[in-house]
């Protein structure tokens, strides 16, 4: 997934870049929501981009399906493991243990969620810059 984005502050190593939010977003939320469609992320200034640069960012396929694997994978595994030990005592445990499971696969990504960021394959990576004024 490709997109191009406007520079809005650099700091510290790393540009806040702005963006239109796709189709292909979604409910992700991995980007700050800055409303009317608009997204913002901070990734690493690999290219040196300054405030007002017109950056392409992208995520590579694998990483956008590792992070989907990851969002619903976990939870739904739990919900089958807890479906299928309940169903060994009763219809209803099946239902309760199934619910208890997915939400506590839930929370263990919650908890996660710190580790899941600081990965770097599952972030966008600038890779050119188009810009239309003159660099110093």
């Amino acid at each position: 997934m490709q997109q191009t984005g406007k520079v809005l502050e650099v700091a510290d190593g790393y540009a806040l870049v702005q963006f239109q939010r796709t189709k292909a977003c979604g409910n992700c939320n991995a980007c700050m929501s800055l409303g009317d469609g608009m997204a913002a992320v901070r990734i690493r200034n690999t290219l040196d981009a300054r405030p007002g640069d017109q950056v392409h960012i992208q995520l590579h396929a694998n990483s956008f399906l590792k992070a989907t694997a990851i969002a619903y994978g976990v939870p739904l595994l739990g919900l089958l493991v807890g479906v299928i030990l309940g169903a060994l005592i009763s219809d209803i445990a099946a239902i309760c243990m199934g619910l208890g499971f997915a939400a506590l696969a839930f929370v263990l990504l919650k908890l996660l969620e710190k580790k899941f960021s600081r990965m770097q394959e599952l972030k966008p990576r600038m890779i050119t810059i188009e810009n239309t004024r003159e660099r110093e």
